[in-house]
């Protein structure tokens, strides 16, 4: 009995060798839903693999992180010597300039610190994707393409601006390795979203249709106002298109010429447009207006000066400074340009104090301003552009006295703008106009220009004041016109071919520049209430 219990006992004990034997011959793995055998499992890591390294391929904006194993190493074998000195040529012909894992940098200033970041590994932002493409061990000059990627992409409406330094990240798939590159403007002026410009007097005539304008073309824009508090000014200035993002107020007052360095600081250009109308008679610092306008006009240079970020200085001046009347009063000379000054003593038929008091105010603050360019070694350079009487539309509630001036000879006489009209033809021999539009634009001319500075007439007509009331009779005939007897003037030649041969050019001549001077008075009601005060003193 011993026996057999023995013998069935190592049965069972061969028996469960063989079972363990079978089981270490083939590895079973549940997965849930079916049996896979060793060879299988490998088989299926592998289709996996590959499936993930295609999924990965097709989808570029995650980054490959997988790391590669080496390749295996070739066979020993020594090269033969011809195969050796083909090597070493070769080698020497398309050496690599740069090393795949090096990583490239550049920087240029960017003014008001603007930071554009260029990064292989970010997200894609701006550009669009490019398959990866195998260089043969080559790196390609990052600079170039990344330069043309800057000027091609980064522009006002891309970039945007801010106070605050702005990064923006682009990824870049050609085969290289990491790139980060930082751009920060300085010297020069590679995006209008990051330049800051200055306008004084921003809510007159010239001064609104400039900011305007300047906004259109992307600029950010410091304004200076006499009043804050002046909702009509400064409602009309917020409702310009961009001024919810690009306008900046400020307060500032020509008797407080220093309360202009907050609103100029950061400025790339200032346009000192404002000039006092009246005097201020609380004034216990200036006895008039002239000491006003040249103390406000050498505090906002000095402080152009003192700027590290101000390149230019633009004035606006105006062309009664420049009478080509002789000094010894013996008669005009042959033409008016930036040689011609008016002189200091006038006596003229058509004047009043007000009159020349300006005229005085105008020419003695545009010869302080000039004075700037002339000192050695100053970084700051200052153009003057000499006005002629401005005409055309206005954005503003009321009608501008140049407006006015302009269609005079139909309105008459009434608050002596016929007067007025009359003292510019005797002061300069014709009356230079020039359309709001042409003004504006010829400021922003000189400040994009690279270099500019010194003295420019600014007229794109100089009728005289006959030619103006024939045009008014004959393309008018709706408006009576009064005849008087008055002496008639030659017509001196205002030569603003100065700015012209720089490149400016003028798009709106004498006959645009009336008749849109009298639709706007027309629109604003200024001829209907001429004919009232008229008729009601008649």
């Amino acid at each position: 009995m011993e026996k057999i219990q023995g013998k069935k006992k190592r049965q069972e004990q061969k028996q469960n060798q063989k079972n363990l034997q079978a089981s270490n011959k083939a590895l079973v793995w549940d997965c849930g839903s079916a049996l896979y055998d060793s060879f299988e499992l490998k088989s299926f890591e592998r289709q996996l693999d590959s499936a993930i390294n295609s999924r990965t391929l097709s989808m570029p904006h995650l980054p490959d992180r997988r790391v590669l194993a080496p390749p295996p190493p070739p066979p020993p074998k020594k090269p033969s010597k011809i195969s050796r000195s083909l090597n070493k040529f070769l080698k020497s012909m398309f050496k690599s300039k740069q090393n795949p894992s090096t990583m490239f940098r550049f920087q240029e200033r960017l003014q008001d610190d603007c930071h554009v970041v260029y990064d292989k590994s970010g997200a894609l932002t701006t550009i669009p994707e490019v398959p990866e493409i195998d260089f043969g061990g080559f790196s390609p000059e990052i600079n170039s393409l990344v330069r043309k990627t800057v000027s091609d992409r980064f522009t006002a409406a891309s970039i945007g601006q801010s106070s605050r330094p702005v990064s923006s990240h682009i990824r870049m798939q050609s085969g290289l390795s990491k790139a980060e590159t930082t751009f920060e403007q300085s010297s020069y002026n590679m995006d209008k979203s990051c330049t800051k410009v200055c306008v004084t007097g921003g809510s007159g005539y010239i001064g609104s249709w400039l900011v305007k304008k300047l906004l259109e073309k992307g600029y950010t824009v410091h304004v200076t106002l006499r009043n804050l508090e002046d909702k009509s000014k400064v409602g009309l200035l917020k409702s310009l298109p961009n001024a919810d993002t690009r306008l900046v107020l400020f307060q500032a007052d020509i008797y407080n010429p220093n309360e202009f360095e907050e609103a100029i600081r950061g400025c790339g250009f200032v346009f000192h447009v404002a000039t006092p109308m009246q005097h201020d008679p609380t004034s216990i610092q200036y006895r008039d207006r002239v000491e006003a306008t040249v103390a406000g006009v050498k505090t906002i240079a000095d402080i152009c000066v003192k700027s590290p970020t101000v390149k230019r200085l633009i004035y606006t001046a105006s062309v009664t400074a420049s009478s080509p009347l002789k000094e010894d009063g013996s008669g005009y000379k042959s033409f008016m340009d930036e040689s011609c000054w008016t002189p200091s003593d006038l006596s003229l038929t058509y004047c009043n104090d007000h009159i020349l008091e300006y005229t005085s105010a105008k020419t003695l603050a545009e010869k302080e301003v000039l004075s700037y360019n002339e000192i050695g070694g100053a970084k700051l350079e200052v153009v003057t552009l000499a006005c002629g009487l401005v005409g055309g539309e206005t954005m503003l509630s009321h009608l501008p006295l140049s407006v006015q001036v302009i269609f005079s000879p139909i309105s008459g006489n009434i608050f002596g703008y016929y007067q007025g009209l009359k003292f510019m033809e005797e002061l300069l021999g014709s009356v230079p106009l020039v359309h709001i539009d042409d003004v504006c634009e010829a400021h922003i001319f000189c400040m994009e220009k690279p270099s500019m500075k010194g003295r420019f007439l600014c007229s794109a007509a100089d009728p005289t004041a006959r030619e103006i009331k024939t045009h008014l009779e004959k393309n008018h005939p709706e408006f009576m016109i009064e005849e008087k007897e008055e002496p008639e003037i030659r017509g001196i030649k205002c030569d603003s071919s100065k700015l012209i041969r720089m490149g400016f050019e003028y798009k709106y001549d004498m006959r645009k520049i009336i008749d849109e001077s009298l639709e706007c008075g027309k629109r604003l009601g200024a001829l209907q209430l001429a004919n009232q005060i008229q008729n009601s003193s008649t």
